[in-house]
């Protein structure tokens, strides 16, 4: 679980995850995509986290 492993690695980070699940955010902004997740397993995991809470993912540089 790449996941945990880098929430323990990096507070920021786990700092974001507690704000979806505690649903305090609705809207993730980012420069690029690899600033949030640097494999497929990390990206597939954030992303449905997201998707439970209901949060959007938005990459200023890299629309979709």
């Amino acid at each position: 679980d790449w996941l945990p492993e880098i929430m323990r690695d990096c507070p920021e980070y786990a700092r974001l995850v507690e704000l979806i699940e505690a649903e305090e955010v609705n809207l993730v902004v980012c420069r690029h995509y690899d600033r949030l997740w640097r494999t497929d397993a990390l990206r597939a995991q954030l992303t449905t986290l997201c998707r439970q809470h209901r949060v959007q993912i938005y990459s200023v540089a890299q629309p979709m």
